[in-house]
């Protein structure tokens, strides 16, 4: 369906990780990276003039030129390609054909050569066909089609989907079209992080997304570290056998850089019924996973040096190292009510053994261990729990267009989103350990007059009843909360202005959680990871121009203003409350449809106060917004 007048606003909504599995940072589980996508940084460049009132005229003059639509240009040739022409009023008339037209990855009128196609295999009809919730001989509901298209825009073999109504030769009937443009499926996929000219990370995935036009992912997996090397494949499907049952699994083995001897390993294996529709009432999940490796927790190019109090040297440090073992496994069954206003209540079991030791080749001391452990280390606990989650959300959507993206429609969430969900461990269930485990969150967004605003906040809590061990912070523990304001502003002059407010805060924390500002992780122009702590503040201000397009190619311009600190206990720079670093900058986001459906982000930013980074290390680069990154805790609404 076409986006209306006011569909065509913009919106904020959270990057949702490749299906296929993300990057293992280098941070232990004890810490956290805020952004958990898949999305990577690299620094590299300086600080230019950056408000050069000559390059945002020039800017200006070329994004004021009015464009095509590239999802219009693309229903009008489905249109043109059965010679068929639009139902203005289909609503309630008898469905009398459903037709499907897909459109080569790189068509006549893209900037690219046609042999481009010989390496992909164009998605099967019968895919499409089979997620199309609606049937010859049913009434037309414009709601059913938007959710069609919703269903098809989830799937990452798409860059486009349309949904039209058309007209036939009988006034009581309409027929219904359903038009896609594949997403290039053979691609070498990457991801990296450098400091300078040393390499951090490096990702290399060889992916065929769509593998032969059957909607089903395989690739290889190569992870480069300062410290290992893994390599690995991954499988999904969202469609098993043709059913309604979704499969994924990804395995790899880790090599040590300097010894080249496999020191560990990581897989997972998912399995269930998803809610592929919000007419579905039922469905499961069975998924395990492990992961066992040394744990390397770097400061730039070195493994962080941790204070040790020591009474014979003052700087005495200790490598923040150490070795973890995670097994994992869970089993939970949904059942929805509802159709506009919806409640999703589930229930399961699970298990999981976490156990994190200093490793004992770095020859520390005894005492040197423990003090790691009580200060450092993430908790090792194994545990038997019953678990309970009871989602509700409104079921009412928006199109929007050009926030997260360029050309293509974005679907988006409007009204409330409530998640609340217990977790309780006992021994009566053959578990080590007894808690109660509390977390709550909530999200409204509200659209009004082409202003998009949205408020999401987050909490959990652990209760430990009984006896307590004498180094417990408490009964009650694992006290995290965050909050997040975002407001997206109607069009002003050649853009639009975006503003996030975003903080966590972390109390007695038995996994010694802390969080990373600096380069691509939130706080540009800073060095990457200079600020760490277990409390976060952090605030984005960017002016956001409207693309220029040359052909289907997609650019536009970003000004932008950030402040953030990270804080608390065993913060580094050491700040018990909040001492904000300031960045300005500028940047830039591009990207082709037909290639991905996320623009590349290159932003090079200014430190205003605190300490510069070196002159490769004022820019970063990524898939994505700087508004992707945020707690965990705060992307678990319905999207």
């Amino acid at each position: 369906m076409r986006a209306s007048g006011t569909e065509k606003a913009l919106a904020h909504r959270p990057s949702l990780p490749s299906i296929l599995g993300c990057v293992q940072t280098t941070k232990p589980a004890g810490s956290a990276r805020l952004d958990d996508d898949c999305s990577t940084c690299r620094s590299f460049g300086s600080f230019p003039v950056i408000f050069s009132p000559a390059a945002l005229s020039i800017f200006s003059l070329v994004a004021a030129q009015a464009t095509p639509n590239y999802e219009d240009r693309l229903e009008d040739w489905g249109l043109e390609l059965y010679h068929r022409a639009r139902d203005p009023n289909p609503e309630g008339k008898t469905i009398d054909e459903i037709l499907v037209a897909t459109e080569e990855v790189v068509a006549e009128r893209d900037p690219f050569p046609n042999f481009v196609n010989l390496f992909h295999v164009k998605t099967r009809e019968k895919v499409i066909r089979r997620e199309v919730l609606f049937a010859v001989g049913e009434p037309f509901s414009e709601l059913v089609a938007l959710e069609t298209q919703r269903r098809l825009r989830s799937f990452s073999i798409f860059s486009l989907v349309r949904v039209v109504a058309f007209r036939t030769t009988d006034p009581a009937k309409v027929g219904v079209l359903v038009v896609t443009k594949d997403l290039f499926s053979l691609r070498l996929n990457s991801q990296f992080s450098t400091v300078g000219t040393l390499i951090q990370t490096l990702r290399l995935r060889p992916s065929e997304i769509n593998f032969l036009g059957r909607n089903k992912q395989v690739s290889l997996d190569f992870l480069l570290k300062l410290d290992t090397l893994s390599v690995g494949q991954a499988y999904g499907d969202p469609r098993l056998l043709g059913s309604r049952l979704a499969l994924y699994e990804s395995a790899a083995v880790i090599f040590n850089r300097h010894t080249h001897q496999a020191e560990g390993s990581r897989g997972k294996l998912s399995f269930g019924l998803p809610l592929y529709s919000l007419q579905a009432e039922h469905g499961f999940q069975l998924s395990g996973s492990w992961q066992i490796q040394r744990v390397c927790v770097f400061r730039g190019a070195a493994v962080e040096g941790l204070p040790y109090p020591s009474n014979a040297a003052q700087t005495d440090t200790v490598p923040y190292q150490y070795d973890a073992r995670e097994l994992e496994g869970a089993a939970i069954y949904t059942r929805s009510y509802g159709r506009r206003f919806k409640t999703n209540v589930s229930g399961g079991v699970g298990s999981y053994s976490h156990r994190y030791t200093p490793p004992r080749d770095l020859g520390l001391s005894e005492d040197q261990q423990s003090w790691l452990v009580a200060n450092y280390l993430p908790h090792t606990e194994s545990a038997n729990y019953l678990t309970g989650i009871v989602e509700a959300y409104q079921a009412d959507y928006r199109i929007l267009h050009d926030i997260e993206s360029f050309a293509v429609s974005e679907d988006y969430q409007m009204g409330y989103s409530t998640v609340a969900s217990v977790r309780w461990a006992d021994p009566a269930f053959f578990s080590s350990y007894r808690y109660i485990e509390l977390n709550a969150a909530a999200r409204y967004r509200l659209y009004q007059f082409e202003n998009l605003a949205s408020l999401s906040a987050a909490s959990s809590i652990r209760l430990v009843p009984g006896p307590l061990d004498p180094t417990s912070p408490g009964r009650w523990v694992n006290r995290r909360f965050a909050m997040e304001m975002i407001d997206i502003t109607p069009p002003v002059g050649i853009g639009r202005f975006a503003l996030r407010a975003l903080f966590e805060l972390n109390a007695a924390d038995l996994d010694h959680r802390l969080l990373f500002l600096g380069g691509g992780e939130g706080l540009r122009g800073v060095a990457p990871e200079a600020l760490s702590g277990p409390n976060l503040i952090l605030f984005n201000l960017e002016y956001r121009t409207r693309p220029v397009v040359f052909h289907t190619f997609h650019a536009g311009l970003v000004l932008f203003y950030d402040a953030g600190s990270a804080y608390g206990p065993k913060s580094l720079p050491p700040y018990d409350s909040p001492s904000l670093t300031h960045t300005i900058g500028i940047g830039i986001r591009a990207m082709f449809p037909q290639f991905n459906k996320l623009p590349i982000r290159i932003d090079i930013g200014y430190t205003l106060n605190g300490q510069r980074p070196s002159f490769i290390g004022s820019t970063s680069a990524s898939y994505g917004q700087i508004f992707d990154y945020r707690p965990g805790i705060l992307n678990q609404f319905a999207d």
